[in-house]
């Protein structure tokens, strides 16, 4: 080896991936088992398909959700989780656009009574009233303090905007507070939640024993059987369209973009350079540009969205009221460089170890395995889709990326939301 020479560069070729043990509970859930980890721990994912698209008025899956830590069998849900802390154990509930997930972090000693609570919470949630008055007075206050960032308004309106009456395009507002009670949380438990398909994902040192221990604590898991179909609304076509709320402050929020491909199109991985390229990293065309150059922004960003029904690219960034209408400029101009010139090679490069870094970093882990095995379950692909996409992320070519930037980014069908001052 001669130190005076630097060793050769390249993109990173594969990732080890762990192949998860898949099994079927009693209760006609699905569960996939991860080994990878040195300590005896343990994260459970309970996912169900929940979220808020099933819901039939704002909120009511997100608050229902946040409910069930909230006690369980008469007992208060302080006293729960005490008792979680005591078994040096923690439980966190969320929800999205698509599903609720329950996550449970444990040392496999003590699985077997933080899983018995886990099927208290699940199966005889308290919702009593007082709770549900405290816990949505407090999201309320939240939700007031969030509406007057201008970043938070471009983004509801921007989604408001692009996916119309569909599930996705239907959010909360203030008055939704007042119209949402207790029975619309317990009618959604009992309906959508208690008759959901459910699949365990379970992350840790997945030793024989522990793998039927685990399973042994899951099997009677009284949900997963009686799964109910559910019709969710086709998508709206949509045209460009620009959208302005007034909101005073020094900063105008803006966020632009269009419905998109999803993981797994074929087109993904070339796509994915492309806005990578454009706005995905802090060496970005658009923060070297808006940023760095003529210091608009404190950051400016680009990314793709996959959910189960659709796409979402999007541009997000906040910047100086005077500055909004060079911004625009600037990332259309961006926008055409793209479609016209091709990338460099040594711009190419650098975006492609980008991306592998940041696949091989996410994967780092059976924790982190199992979020991704999460990612590509929902979209119909297995584990061995981060080795596929890195090969065909290292074969996109710079007129791939040209292509990409012209089928992909039409600035006429973008919908364009700003919220500030800018207009005066």
């Amino acid at each position: 080896m001669v130190r005076s020479v630097a060793p050769e560069l390249s993109v990173l070729e594969t990732v080890e991936v762990i192949k998860p043990v898949e099994l079927k509970l009693p209760s006609g859930a699905r569960a996939f088992f991860i080994d990878g980890c040195l300590e005896n721990i343990a994260q459970i994912d309970l996912v169900f398909e929940a979220g808020s698209k099933y819901q039939t008025r704002p909120l009511q899956a997100a608050i229902t959700a946040a409910m069930l830590l909230e006690g369980c069998s008469g007992r208060k849900g302080v006293d729960v989780m005490d008792e979680l802390d005591g078994y040096g154990a923690y439980i966190d509930v969320s929800t999205d656009y698509d599903r609720l997930t329950l996550s449970v972090f444990s040392t496999v000693r003590s699985i077997e009574k933080v899983l018995s609570l886990v099927k208290a919470i699940l199966e005889a949630p308290n919702f009593e009233q007082e709770n549900f008055d405290l816990m949505l007075s407090n999201k309320r206050q939240n939700f007031l303090i969030q509406s007057e960032k201008v970043s938070t308004l471009a983004r509801r309106r921007f989604y408001k905007e692009l996916f119309g009456n569909h599930a996705y395009g239907k959010l909360a507002t203030i008055e939704s507070y007042d119209h949402l009670s207790l029975e619309d949380c317990k009618t959604f438990f009992k309906d959508v939640i208690k008759r959901s398909e459910l699949t365990c994902f379970i992350a840790g040192k997945m030793t024989d024993n522990n793998v039927q221990l685990i399973e042994s604590c899951l099997s009677d898991l009284s949900l997963g059987s009686n799964v109910q179909e559910r019709t969710i609304d086709q998508l709206p076509d949509h045209q460009g369209s620009q959208h302005h709320i007034e909101k005073s402050g020094v900063q105008t929020g803006l966020r632009l973009g269009k419905k998109s491909i999803r993981r797994g199109h074929e087109d993904y991985a070339a796509t994915q350079v492309m806005v990578t390229a454009l706005g995905g990293y802090f060496g970005s065309r658009l923060m070297k540009n808006i940023r760095e150059d003529k210091g608009f922004t404190y950051g400016i960003g680009a990314g793709l969205v996959t959910l189960d029904h659709a796409g979402v690219f999007y541009i997000a960034t906040e910047v100086g009221n005077q500055y909004l209408n060079q911004t625009l400029l600037e990332i259309n101009k961006e926008v055409e460089v793209l479609q016209q010139k091709n990338i460099p090679e040594e711009e190419l490069f650098l975006v492609k170890n980008y991306i592998s870094g940041s696949v091989a970093r996410s994967l780092d882990g059976a924790f982190e395995q199992m979020d991704k095995l999460k990612t590509v379950h929902y979209c119909g692909l297995t584990m061995n889709y981060y080795n596929d996409y890195l090969k065909e992320m290292r074969n996109v070519s710079a007129e791939d990326v040209m292509l990409m930037a012209q089928k992909h980014l039409n600035p006429d069908t973008f919908i364009q939301i700003t919220a500030g001052e800018a207009t005066k």
